[in-house]
């Protein structure tokens, strides 16, 4: 049989597809095999950064975006809003679950806080995706909701600090300013007058005074901030932990610049004030330079594992080991985080206000 310069070029794309497709299946095999594999989060454990199925939905009342965790639909009763912390009804509508692609380089170079995957123990066939908190040798504990290991040089526990890129991952919203729901007072409120709540933020209309932020409860009544997770029914139950570290957010816009902002933070284990003018920012003997700020600047501060950490503009200012404290602390044990804001210049303005918590975590026997 004699073939037409038609069908040996049918014949030659035919060979050259088939080649193709395989080629691509083993090289499928050997990355599954031997460099990567594609992980389906089968549970809610490592949530939020992780998402196993789930269930979204908007609340009615503030729009803050909800999820919950499981296969099946969340119970009609109502539940809480992580935001506005109203008894709300929503809409709820599956989600799939998250995908991770799981790079195969075995034990070696694994540090505290990575996210690993491996195999069930008891049934090879469920994958396991957790993060790492211990590594090989040490004594690990928790403590006061932080990763603690202990020092075989001075017998004592410390905290295990998360990297720097991680405190804002894993950190939990207690509330965002931007999603207020109507009808509900204010959570950042001014005790003398000084600051007027406008639509995307506060104005100071004296020559300086202060905002303090109240967490409060669907009756109305300020609650302490507890280590509750809003992806975990039954959502309106409280925890049983009060949460030490803190991180506020806010968008700073000084009406000239000789203007100044003084952020408060208080816990059991620390009461200090971060000073921030137009120039710089300071805590106690500390200080560093700002980039300059022409008509505004966000900031991110807060206290966690046991130390100070600044940004702004998503620039990491620096993470400073709490000094001592200047005065006593007047800090109440069943009041929680005490967070305050005093502005100096008039005129001045902050805007989109999100006050996060880090990550609590809790031992189990």
């Amino acid at each position: 049989m004699t073939l037409t310069s038609d069908d040996k070029q049918t014949t030659s794309s035919t060979r050259q597809l088939s080649d193709r497709l395989v080629l691509a299946v083993c090289m499928i095999f050997l990355v599954r095999f031997f460099a990567a594999e594609l992980y389906r989060i089968p549970t809610h454990s490592m949530m939020p950064t992780l998402a196993g199925p789930q269930y979204a939905a908007n609340c009615p009342s503030c729009q803050w975006a909800i999820t919950m965790a499981g296969t099946k639909p969340p119970p009609t009763a109502p539940c809480r809003c992580p935001n506005c912390r109203q008894e709300i009804e929503p809409t709820w509508k599956p989600v799939a679950a998250d995908q991770a692609l799981v790079l195969k380089q075995g034990a070696a170079g694994i540090a505290r806080y990575d996210v690993i995957a491996f195999k069930s123990p008891e049934d090879p066939r469920t994958p396991f995706v957790k993060r790492v908190v211990g590594l090989p040798g040490e004594t690990i504990s928790v403590r006061n909701g932080e990763i603690t290991r202990l020092d075989p040089k001075t017998g004592e526990f410390e905290i295990c600090p998360k990297p720097i890129e991680q405190v804002i991952e894993s950190s939990r919203v207690v509330y965002d300013d931007r999603y207020r729901a109507p009808n509900i007072p204010l959570r950042w409120r001014s005790p003398d007058d000084s600051w007027q709540a406008e639509t995307s933020g506060y104005r100071l209309m004296k020559s300086e005074g202060q905002l303090t932020y109240y967490h409060l409860g669907p009756s109305g009544r300020p609650e302490s901030i507890a280590d509750d997770e809003p992806f975990l029914f039954p959502s309106t139950a409280a925890g049983n932990n009060l949460v030490h570290d803190a991180i506020l957010e806010l968008t700073w816009r000084p009406a000239h610049a000789d203007c100044e902002m003084i952020i408060n933070i208080t816990n059991p284990f620390s009461q200090r004030t971060l000073r921030v003018t137009t120039k710089e920012a300071s805590i106690g003997t500390t200080s560093i330079k700002l980039l300059p700020i022409s008509s505004s600047s966000r900031f991110r501060w807060g206290y966690v594992d046991g130390a100070w950490l600044g940004w702004q503009d998503d620039r990491f200012l620096g993470r400073w080991i709490d000094p001592p404290s200047d005065s006593p602390t007047t800090y109440d044990p069943s009041a929680g985080i005490q967070v305050s804001i005093a502005g100096a210049g008039q005129g001045s303005r902050l805007t989109d206000l999100v006050l996060r918590r880090d990550l609590h975590y809790r031992a189990y026997a």
